[in-house]
């Protein structure tokens, strides 16, 4: 089955869709007592909300019973780590503790909405814009005086082509003879002050009635309202519906059967698990926005027809209506979600609007080790195809143990639990009084998440960029969260389009459609591809895909033009011009086929290797700036290009591989601290300057690299630099009468004197003077032919040098640097002739 996500408010033509295929399982993660607070004070009565727009934002509610006191849970990074707020007089300017019945929702731009009942009198909205961080007052709901359990809906509406929030809230009056429901809606709903044009309506009596009704909100993906209710005293549940919802007031149709049995209702009887309080009927309702079907869950016998016993305890129905807004809805037949033995009790529903699953949470006695009926623990049964087929696991304090929990007067579970299910993720929140110390004097609010596995990993996420009308360049991000690695996350333009339990997902495919796209999997937080099955397609434009690392050092290596593997994770991707791999603080380490040859290594920190094991790779920037300290190991059959300056901490040139440094523009400088070449790997200096550290690197073994490359004819003295291996330089070679590579090392400097005898000029400025170099570094340039200075050009000064260090005729490892011309190691007539014949003294400089 393919289940789309909802397109929110803020999100473009950009998606993520999860198709969840074949047999699954429903497996909960270990449980987070909330509260924890032995002695009280009691927190039960709970629901729970997550933010469309960062489903890592989740926000609870709990209720403390007969003491009235009302508690905010939130978290910011999907349950991991949880805050905790008393509401207090900075929400609804009531001094005292007289709070109770929360209800809670979260509209499409990620506001939160919080009703319930204030002071024992009247009714209050706190809303809030960061996820429940802070809490915004909002003036008293007027017209409502006697309130009892408030539910809120929140949905969006259209009217004369403006789509805006509308807002909800059911209750009932406590003299308990009408349930009615008020609203408000428009693009000031957040900030409305009474008797505004967004203000709360008057409230509207959905039905009279002898006794208490419960009833719950929801609106439709058309701004639909529908309100489940049952009637008191009777196994009766109706539904009413305002098809045009506040756009013209609000104005509810005939209402509609939904279930009934010869029973006289179940509101307020005692179980055994819940002695003082009891249970209620229901009925809770949800609506599936993608497809427009209703569902809605309630309490009812296992038996209707006979009375309420042990072996005929209380269960958990369903139902489904396709078709909620026709004159005459259709209601299929109420099904058990949960046909195991025991009792069940206090059911709340909630449907994924990405995936449309449906999922209902409830206590059950069930697999009670003490098999007393008493101790309860809550369980989720959840249907993946429009509640045809169930599956079930049980939420406890320890993840799936058979630990009690025994009910506290004077207020038991209370009256709901709560559930919410977002990205094929459950988070769920109920009331336990196991304490590990084994105590249960108090109720504390505990939370747990869970999630849809498949058997045959055939659950795939697809994660598409924008592909409308205006074309957009999209940053499409995919990795484990930060925050919870637990999770996965499908970034698109900074915005969050997926965010769930990374056991969910099996395969992950991308799209970046039109535009010049960045697609981008980070394994810094953990591997984000589960089983490694992952296939990106960059799309039509000029597109990067980059790879992000893990921490502490990683292995990537590229396979042909279409495959990389991070640390034995295989990525397939095609319709990609750029590759970007970021190794983050770590030693890393990349192997690279050459394939494609527009790839970039940011080893970040640490000591990294890079691997050029075929083809060719170009370096269009220095290798520094994203790399502290590389190694670069070219092997045979790969080359190398330096079309910027570069920082290396080694080279290694093997076999016949070769580097190419740049020969377009004089100068560029290319630093490495450690050289090292095979008999025929090739260093081709182009019309660079090679800096090489000689604490790492010895002179000798330089002056062995320049012989390997300048090819000398022993009969006649002279080299071509066509040598198979070592240094040479393409420039040198195409203008073998007059150009040289020269090689200097700084150590053997001199102080200078007025002649600069003896010091190393470098090539700072072609002009016969220049800064020298560091002792501690070898030079190797191509140059004028007799350029003893490295300055780039030939005069008194090199003749000077020449002359001073006396060797005519005399054996000498140090080379071009004192008139070794042709690396022969002595000084004598033929290095006066390869000096004479060039004629560059004098006549200008190295160009």
């Amino acid at each position: 089955m393919l289940v789309s996500i909802e397109q929110l408010e803020q999100r473009l033509q950009f998606s993520s869709t999860l198709a969840i295929n074949g047999a699954q399982s429903l497996i909960a993660n270990p449980a987070h007592d909330l509260s924890s607070t032995p002695g009280g004070p009691h927190e039960a009565e709970m629901l729970v909300a997550v933010n469309p727009t960062n489903p890592r934002n989740i926000v609870g509610l709990t209720d403390s019973g007969s003491s009235f006191r009302l508690f905010e849970h939130w978290s910011m990074n999907g349950g991991l780590t949880w805050n905790k707020h008393e509401f207090d007089a900075a929400q609804d300017d009531d001094s005292g503790f007289h709070r109770y019945d929360p209800s809670l929702a979260f509209d499409a731009n990620g506001a939160l909405y919080i009703a319930y009942v204030d002071g024992n009198t009247g009714m209050r909205l706190v809303t809030s814009l960061d996820g429940g961080a802070t809490l915004q007052k909002r003036p008293q709901i007027p017209f409502v005086t006697n309130a009892d359990k408030p539910m809120i809906g929140v949905g969006t509406e259209t009217t004369g082509g403006t789509k805006s929030v509308s807002v909800y809230i059911t209750y009932s009056s406590s003299i308990r003879d009408v349930v009615r429901v008020v609203g408000a809606y428009g693009a000031d709903v957040l900030n409305w002050v009474e008797g505004g044009t967004d203000a709360f309506t008057t409230p509207t009596a959905i039905s009279n009635s002898a006794g208490y009704s419960f009833s719950q909100p929801v609106v439709g993906a058309n701004g639909q309202l529908y309100v489940s209710r049952t009637l008191p005293g009777s196994s009766v549940i109706q539904m009413n519906s305002d098809a045009n919802g506040l756009a013209s007031g609000i104005t509810f149709g005939a209402t509609t059967l939904v279930y009934q049995d010869s029973g006289s209702g179940l509101y307020g009887t005692q179980i055994h698990a819940d002695t003082n309080r009891g249970v209620f009927t229901g009925p809770v309702i949800d609506v599936d926005r993608r497809t427009g079907d209703l569902f809605l869950a309630f309490l009812g016998l296992k038996n209707p027809s006979l009375p309420l016993s042990d072996s005929n305890p209380t269960t958990v129905y369903v139902t489904r209506c396709t078709n909620p807004d026709a004159a005459s809805p259709v209601w299929d037949t109420a099904t058990a979600v949960d046909t195991s033995a025991g009792y069940q009790f206090l059911p709340w529903l909630a449907v994924d609007q990405t995936t449309g699953s449906v999922n209902i949470i409830y206590y059950t006695t069930n697999g009670n080790a003490a098999g007393d009926q008493v101790s309860a623990r809550p369980r989720v049964s959840t249907s993946f195809n429009a509640a045809g087929t169930w599956a079930s696991a049980s939420f406890t304090h320890q993840n799936l143990t058979n630990d009690v929990s025994v009910p506290v007067a004077p207020d038991d579970y209370l009256e709901y639990i709560g559930i919410a299910a977002f990205d094929n993720t459950l988070s769920a929140m109920w009331a336990s009084s196991f304490k590990p110390d084994g105590t249960t004097n108090d109720m504390d609010a505990f939370f747990a998440s869970a999630a849809l596995i498949s058997s045959t990993s055939a659950n795939v996420l697809t994660v598409t960029g924008d592909d409308g009308l205006v074309v957009t360049d999209d940053n499409i991000v995919i990795r484990r969260d930060p925050l919870n690695p637990n999770y996965v996350d499908a970034i698109v333009n900074g915005k969050i389009q997926f965010a769930s339990l990374f056991s969910t997902v099996n395969q992950i495919s991308v799209d970046g459609k039109a535009g010049n796209n960045t697609i981008t999997v980070d394994f810094s937080s953990g591997n984000p591809l589960p089983g490694g099955l992952i296939s990106l397609v960059g799309g039509q434009g000029a597109n990067t895909f980059k790879v992000i690392g893990a921490a502490t050092g990683n292995t990537f290596s590229t396979s042909g033009t279409t495959s990389i593997i991070v640390n034995g994770t295989a990525i397939h991707y095609i319709q990609f011009h750029a590759l970007i791999v970021d190794g983050g603080a770590g030693n890393d380490t990349l192997n690279d086929a050459g394939v494609p040859s527009a790839i970039t290594f940011e080893g970040g920190a640490g000591n990294d290797t890079l691997n050029l094991t075929g083809g060719t790779l170009a370096f269009n920037a220095d290798a520094l700036l994203t790399t502290a300290n590389l190694t670069l190991n070219v092997s045979s059959g790969a080359t190398a290009f330096f079309n910027s300056a570069q920082h290396l901490a080694a080279l290694a040139i093997n076999g016949n591989g070769t580097a190419v440094m740049p020969s377009n523009v004089i100068g560029t400088e290319v630093y490495v601290n450690t050289l090292a070449i095979g008999l025929t790997g090739l260093l081709d200096l182009g019309r660079s300057f090679l800096y090489v550290d000689n604490t790492a690197t010895p002179f000798s073994l330089i002056h062995q690299y320049i012989n390997a490359g300048y090819h000398i004819n022993s009969s006649t003295g002279v080299g071509d630099y066509m040598g198979r291996g070592g240094i040479t330089s393409s420039d040198v070679k195409a203008n073998i009468d007059y150009k040289g590579v020269g090689y200097y090392d700084g150590s053997l400097q001199t102080a200078g004197n007025a002649n600069n005898i003896g010091q190393i000029l470098g090539p700072s400025s072609n002009s016969g003077a220049g800064t020298g170099i560091a002792l501690t570094k070898i030079l190797i340039r191509p140059t004028l032919t007799g350029d003893v200075n490295g300055d780039g050009v030939v005069n008194q000064y090199d003749v000077n040098i020449f002359n001073t260090f006396g060797l005519f005729n005399m054996s000498t490892p140090l080379g071009y640097q004192v008139g070794d011309f042709n690396g022969d190691g002595v000084v004598d007539s033929k290095d006066v002739n390869i000096f004479n014949s060039a004629g560059n003294y004098n006549n200008g400089v190295y160009m």
